[in-house]
């Protein structure tokens, strides 16, 4: 990835308060591929979800005008909090019915 003309980075809270997305991609995980037999990946649900999952906090940090999208369907409360889930199942009734499922926004957009 050293010609992409991107930067890289591990660290999901660093790069959501510097960054300051316009959107954030959360990945759908697999459970199959989190056990040894899958291959092991992660350590276990608790710290994916620690490191990389979208909880109320990192919402928080992101712009209010971002929107956050997932591919469907969610492992609630591994990619994406329960409560942060919930606040943007509320966000995304707000939307348009053209809207996408897997698409939300963090705050209702303006009228």
């Amino acid at each position: 990835m050293d010609d992409w003309p991107c930067e890289v980075s591990y660290n999901l809270d660093e790069a959501l308060e510097e960054v300051q997305p316009d959107a954030v991609m959360m990945l759908r995980v697999q459970r199959e591929r989190m056990s040894a037999a899958g291959g092991g990946f992660f350590p276990s649900p608790a710290e994916y979800s620690s490191v990389y999952g979208l909880n109320s906090a990192r919402r928080r940090a992101m712009p209010e005008h971002a929107i956050v999208m997932h591919p469907v369907p969610m492992n609630r409360g591994l990619e994406i909090t329960a409560e942060a889930a919930d606040d943007l199942a509320r966000a995304s009734s707000s939307r348009s019915a053209t809207a996408s499922p897997c698409a939300w926004p963090l705050s209702p957009p303006p009228r």
